[in-house]
């Protein structure tokens, strides 16, 4: 960019050790001059607040009790009067005891840039010495600001770009204002010229960085987590949905929405912000831009399995317990061994235990999940509900819902996709929740059962002096087998004990030990668990000293048991990622924003669809689109084809039409006349609730500049809706000529009118009296050229503009009133009927516009009435020396704007 332009920021800055010496010497004569200023006015105490917030601007540290003194001074001076005591006096004297704890902290970096504190500053503190500091440099303006910071007070900045290269201003002022055809060469040297723009200043890179970014957050591995309370975050850890996880819950589902926000960031972002320049992707540029997309995604997806493979890590933990085990096997000590079988039995049945539960419970699980489905028009009708129109102006009282509303309203996408994670994610975490509590309650009942009978167990084997052989708790014709077969044996009938059920015969127990695997002297355990040992090898099915197995499993049930309310489910268990990114792919809808009103388009997500808002278009001044300085109140349903608007992107003036055909995926008017008319009524009033201040005060801040707040009526859905009042002079000095080319012009006007849907029209023709010709009709050329005659005599403005009043006030229900008015000499000022138009009620009185012309060069009573319509009506505007020939132009003019440039 530094090829085309130079740059200069000039800031308007304080020095800091100027404003200690000035809070000393000079702060109490400008608030003096203020006094004297304001001191007969009623609202003093509104210039003295914007005065004194200088000590929270700057952070003056400053005493309270003193201000609060000063404050109730100001605010309340009838109390010192009842008092005897002058409140001049009492004023000065409290303002001087604040002034003497009066202390600024050089250290302290100020920015003051875009508020309204800044702009008045140095017409309210004449004091304070302002000076001006300019920054010629291009790459390190954030280094030479930070530089200010450290001694000045920035003020106001204010940026000045020129031009710097002749070559390029061809180009520029083409792009700027795309009139005819473009310079020669502009296709094939501009492109070039622009790329390397992005080179040099890293365009390119933040874009993919960008890129890189939505990739990052919508896998899930971003490091920001929800705004869940503390409670809720524990919840989440406890349950396994860590960072850890989500970089391994890759499903198609998740992919593809990742790959339609990238292209709609191609589609729309980037192609609306080049065509600034007159630029757009071409087919190869959007593919880069995918293909490095679709890149992204694979690494992430190579570094989860990568990350998965790691074996070497989670076998470190297990080190201390194989070594433990080699050891007991090598020294053949066998009461070691039965205590590390009965540890690792005890694990996989919990093992066991957890698949059983997760395999009787996932459908049910899931179904509960997909319980939560909706499509995108469902969910936007569903927060329409809740945000729209269950409201009343108590709820705009709530600073939450004020900032929820004004979110949904200005960045509708971005609230419908964060709101469908954080619904998501809170039911899947309180069905993890809910799971996990009903498995440990189960899992605790099953294991409480099985230490029971454990407990009897070992109570008929405690008092045993020696630890008994397994084989000798069988015949002694037993030796004629193997080892394992009673080990084996011994496991399953101690098993059977611990369940209190029977499985296998005890015969070939020796009988002085019988009575201690008698299922009868055991509580049977019911559960819904089963276990199932065929599901354990041979080894793990071995007893080689049964006192310390049964002593070992108490002990490792009783750890267990402790541990309960650890024991959780994970999402990835459940499989619930996968479902999630189905749901949230549904939910979300089509990524498409409307291009005109910024609502997202409410289709499902696929790529067949047309483009459409099925629960209604928005306002469009939500998203900053204003006519003069007020928001516009159309929704996108209510625009009529021959409306002009004008394009961000271009800054050309196109009808709606035009517009509508440049979108042609897009279907702006979907809903039948019923439904077009709720929506209407659903935005007028959440708008005139609260919602347009809302938006008023946001898009100040976001324009830095002054928004005037409108409420929307019944009446913006016609362009057209608007009551003419044609005022005609057919004095004597109009006879001949004068009166059939200015009936000519009236008449043209007319006949335009005749095309729109709802306008209505009056005729007043006067002299030194005053006739109503046509009374509020729709227009008709033929039945109009019949009634507009001329008659003669003096001029009076008091009778036209008395029967004009009488008009406006029988006939309502119009968004805009349009009076035009001709006279070729002069007469004297009306002033009771002004006044009284002056005292209309406001609703009425905003929709009054009048254009006045006069064929006299100077006419001093119009300029009266002009001048009293310019403050207090919509709009006045007075044009002298206007010949009749020129009625039809100027006329004519005004009605082709009121029908085609309602929105800008």
């Amino acid at each position: 960019m530094k090829q085309f332009y130079s740059q200069e920021i000039h800031y308007q800055v304080v020095a800091k050790l100027d404003v200690q010496e000035y809070l000393n010497n000079q702060f109490e004569k400008d608030f003096h001059l203020l006094l004297i200023q304001h001191d007969m006015q009623s609202n003093v105490g509104y210039f003295y607040f914007n005065f004194i917030t200088i000590l929270d601007r700057l952070q003056i540290l400053y005493d309270k009790n003193s201000k609060e003194k000063l404050d109730d001074l100001i605010n309340y001076p009838g109390i010192w009067q009842e008092k005897g005591i002058s409140q001049c006096v009492q004023i000065q004297k409290a303002f001087q005891q604040l002034k003497k704890n009066l202390r600024f902290e050089c250290k302290i970096e100020i920015d003051l840039v875009g508020s309204k504190f800044g702009q008045s500053f140095q017409d309210m503190y004449k004091g304070l010495k302002i000076t001006q500091k300019v920054d010629q440099i291009w790459n390190n303006t954030q280094k030479f600001k930070q530089g200010l910071l450290e001694q000045y007070i920035i003020i106001d900045s204010k940026i000045e770009i020129k031009t710097s290269a002749a070559s390029y201003n061809e180009s520029f002022n083409y792009i700027k204002s795309p009139k005819g055809n473009p310079p020669p060469q502009f296709k094939t040297n501009f492109p070039k010229q622009f790329h390397q723009i992005m080179i040099q200043s890293q365009g390119w890179n933040r874009l993919y960085k960008e890129l890189y970014d939505v990739i990052k957050q919508e896998i899930g591995y971003s490091k920001s987590k929800l705004e869940f309370s503390g409670s809720q975050l524990n919840q989440l850890i406890n349950l396994g949905v860590r960072e850890d996880d989500n970089i391994q819950s890759f499903n198609p589902y998740v992919i593809k929405s990742i790959m339609q926000k990238v292209q709609n960031n191609i589609k729309v972002k980037y192609n609306n912000e080049f065509a600034q320049y007159g630029l757009i992707l071409t087919d190869v540029g959007e593919r880069c831009i995918f293909y490095y997309s679709m890149l992204i995604i694979w690494r992430f997806l190579c570094y989860q399995r990568w990350n998965s493979k790691d074996i070497q890590q989670k076998h470190q933990n297990n080190y201390q317990n194989e070594l433990i085990r080699c050891i007991a096997e090598i020294n053949q000590d066998n009461e070691k061994k039965g205590c590390i079988k009965a540890n690792e039995l005890v694990n996989k049945i919990t093992n066991f235990l957890k698949t059983q539960f997760l395999d009787r419970t996932k459908k049910e699980v899931l179904q509960k999940m997909s319980q939560q489905s909706m499509t995108n028009a469902e969910l936007i009708a569903k927060l329409d509900k809740e945000l729209l129109i269950e409201v009343n102006e108590k709820r705009f009282e709530d600073e939450q819902f004020k900032q929820n509303i004004l979110s949904y309203t200005t960045d509708h996408k971005s609230y419908i996709n964060k709101y469908t994670q954080d619904m998501l994610t809170k039911v899947q975490l309180n069905l993890l929740t809910e799971y996990s509590v009903q498995y440990r309650k189960e899992l605790s009942k099953y294991f409480r059962s099985i230490q029971e009978n454990a407990k009897i167990f070992y109570k008929y084997i405690e008092i045993q002096q020696k630890e008994v052989k397994t084989i000798k708790y069988f015949y002694s014709d037993a030796d004629q087998k193997h080892n394992l077969f009673y080990e084996n044996y011994l496991f399953k009938l101690l098993f059977q004990c611990l369940i209190g059920k029977i499985e296998d015969k005890i015969d070939i127990i020796d009988i002085q030990y019988q009575e201690i695997f008698q299922t009868s002297n055991y509580n049977p355990v019911n559960s819904k668990f089963v276990i199932n040992l065929q599901l354990l090898n041979q080894q793990d099915q071995q007893v080689y000293n049964l006192k310390s197995f049964v002593e070992s499993l108490i002990k490792q049930l009783d750890e267990i048991l402790k541990k309960i309310n650890k024991i959780s489910i994970k999402q990835s268990e459940y499989e619930l990622d996968v479902e999630f990114g189905k749901l949230k792919l549904q939910m979300n809808g089509c990524e498409y924003i409307c291009p005109c009103c910024k609502r997202k388009c409410d289709q499902d997500n696929d790529n067949k669809h047309t483009h459409q808002c099925q629960n209604g278009h928005q306002i469009r001044g939500i998203n900053g689109i204003l006519i003069e300085k007020s928001p516009s109140l159309y929704t996108c349903e209510e625009i009529l084809d021959e409306c002009i608007l004008r394009t961000l992107e271009t800054n050309l003036k196109k009808t709606w039409k035009e517009v509508k055909m440049t979108h042609s995926t897009w279907n702006f008017k979907n809903q039948d006349d019923a439904t077009r008319s709720k929506n209407k009524e659903k935005w007028k009033n959440v708008w005139n609730l609260g919602l347009g201040k809302l938006v008023c005060s946001y898009l100040e801040k976001q324009l830095k500049h002054q928004i005037i707040f409108k409420q929307k009526s019944e009446f913006e859905n016609q362009a057209s809706n608007i009551h003419y009042i044609l005022i005609l002079d057919d004095s004597g000095s109009m006879q001949g000529d004068k009166w059939n080319i200015a009936k000519n012009g009236a008449l043209e006007c007319i006949k335009q009118l005749e095309t729109t849907d709802c306008s209505k029209v009056s005729v007043i023709i006067f002299n030194q009296e005053s006739r109503v010709a046509e009374e509020c009709q729709t227009p008709n050329f033929k039945e109009m050229n019949k009634k507009i005659q001329y008659m003669g005599g003096g001029t009076n403005f008091e009778h036209p503009f008395e029967q004009a009043l009488k008009l406006v006030q029988k006939y309502t229900g119009f968004n805009k009133i349009q009076i035009l008015f001709y006279t070729d000499g002069q007469a004297g000022y009306p002033k009771a009927t002004i006044d009284q138009f002056c005292q209309l009620p406001q609703e009425i009185r905003q929709i009054i516009n009048l254009r006045a012309c006069s064929g006299e060069e100077s006419t001093q009573s119009l300029e009266l009435i002009i001048s009293k319509f310019t403050n207090n009506m919509q709009s006045a505007q007075l044009r002298n020396s206007v010949q009749p020939m020129d009625i039809q132009k100027i006329w004519t003019e005004v009605v082709s704007q009121n029908i085609h440039s309602q929105l800008v």
